[in-house]
């Protein structure tokens, strides 16, 4: 292997993390899930802040990457660094990139005073449990169940089209 870097992802890597991230959405079986375009994947990283995305690059080549956010501990008051996504490309795996990218993200996750790091795996990616326990040390959390809600369509949610909705909507809402 050559040598591994790690960094946060750059504009002009966009298009090649959108392809990547068509890979990923495949291997996870959710293709019809991902809808993004690169140019949401900017506005989120570059714009609005939200989400952080580290590329794993061998020889100057992207082979993987891994998006985290943060999240709020309301009971201590303090961040959790949420890792959403973490894929490296099928020739690449079981050469520590995986391993570096939760390092990376240990460091980052201490420096914004997170008390810990989340994330989740597919019940079916034995790999991966494999690894977040064996590799990593992550424990597997019992004690809770993840519930989610899609919301696909904001016009089947009655959302406002405009301010004056907005405001109307806004008096709903206080009264």
């Amino acid at each position: 292997m050559g040598k591994l870097k790690v960094s946060y992802i750059e504009e002009k890597d966009l298009d090649l993390i959108y392809r990547l991230y068509k890979h990923f959405a495949t291997f996870e079986r959710m293709e019809d899930y991902h809808t993004a375009s690169p140019d949401e994947i900017r506005k989120m990283v570059f714009e609005e802040k939200l989400l952080h995305i580290l590329k794993a690059e061998i020889d100057g080549e992207i082979v993987g990457f891994c998006t985290y956010f943060f999240q709020i501990a309301t009971f201590p008051m303090k961040k959790v660094m949420y890792i959403e996504d973490i894929y490296v490309r099928s020739a690449y795996r079981g050469q520590g990139i995986g391993t570096k990218f939760f390092d990376v993200c240990e460091k980052v996750a201490k420096v914004h005073d997170c008390v810990k790091i989340k994330w989740e795996c597919l019940e079916w990616n034995k790999d991966a449990q494999h690894f977040y326990k064996h590799t990593i040390g992550g424990k597997k959390v019992t004690k809770w169940r993840t519930y989610t809600k899609d919301i696909i369509n904001e016009d089947d949610l009655g959302m406002p089209e405009n301010e004056e909705e907005l405001e109307k909507d806004k008096v709903v809402l206080e009264g």
